[in-house]
């Protein structure tokens, strides 16, 4: 089941339905955040945002698309991400 599952192509942000739960690609995820697909990875490295879950054999990750969107409307417009910085 899992490996049937493709990102969608880059032209829309639409999720991707995982089992009952909607799902989003590191790309949508990063347009989501306004920032670059890396920084994704160690915001979720660093606990900023949750860790992804693996879809596939060949090293497929994406976020829950309520987790991402609870982030967002929760985080700070002055969020401090110094973390991040040198990571």
């Amino acid at each position: 089941m899992a490996d049937s599952v493709k990102p969608p192509s880059c032209d829309h942000d639409q999720p991707v339905t995982f089992g009952d739960k909607s799902i989003l690609f590191v790309q949508q995820v990063a347009r989501r955040l306004c920032c670059h697909y890396s920084t994704v990875y160690r915001m979720a490295d660093s606990g900023v945002i949750p860790k992804p879950i693996n879809i596939g054999a060949k090293k497929k990750f994406a976020w829950f698309e309520d987790d991402i969107n609870r982030y967002v409307l929760t985080r700070s417009p002055d969020a401090d991400l110094t973390a991040l910085e040198g990571v």
